[in-house]
């Protein structure tokens, strides 16, 4: 219907994450005007996101911490990686930490971080193709430093790449709306 009224005979369709599942389904049900698809992260419509929703995380989590400990450097600076990463996740969401800091304009910022915030972070800054300083920000929050973390999530907040954690009240409720149904509470 928006490529109708907008007048536009044919146009290329890109889905990045849950954007390709809409891709998918707009294929699927309305394939007239497409020239042609991108389909970036996929999210398949048959894959219940609601089930699904920290698998994937915890795989990055889990590289993370292996490739820790393959490199005896980074083995011997933070021989407990996973176990003080789960530590602090489960502190933080017990008791969210409060840091002011400076953006990277150096304006003031106050920078809450609870569990998710951190897990977040860890996954976004893994992500950005230099992972070397996350064990280091890892350990650094565990033991009461949440410098780092709050550098990083500044530093990420301006990123496109960092735009799901503002948004995830909006994405949560697609999540459940497409996919709560196909599920039980227990799962």
């Amino acid at each position: 219907d928006l490529r109708i009224a907008l007048g536009i005979d044919t146009w290329n369709v890109y889905g990045v994450s849950y954007g390709s599942r809409l891709a998918l389904t707009v294929l699927r049900d309305r394939p007239q005007g497409i020239r042609s698809v991108v389909l970036d992260s996929v999210s398949p419509p048959a894959n219940n996101i609601v089930e699904k929703w920290w698998s994937a995380p915890a795989g990055s989590f889990d590289a993370i911490f292996a490739a820790c400990a393959a490199q005896p450097a980074c083995a011997a600076a933070y021989p407990n990686l996973g176990a003080d990463f789960t530590a602090a996740v489960n502190r933080l969401d017990r008791t969210p930490v409060v840091v002011q800091a400076k953006d990277e304009s150096g304006a003031p910022a106050t920078v809450n971080i609870d569990g998710y915030a951190f897990a977040y972070t860890v996954i976004m800054a893994s992500e950005r193709g230099d992972a070397s300083g996350v064990p280091g920000m890892i350990a650094n929050i565990a033991r009461g430093d949440p410098g780092a973390v709050a550098a990083a999530y500044l530093a990420l907040r301006g990123s496109p790449k960092f735009v799901g954690l503002g948004g995830m009240g909006l994405a949560l409720t697609v999540f459940c709306a497409e996919s709560a149904n196909l599920t039980t509470e227990a799962a």
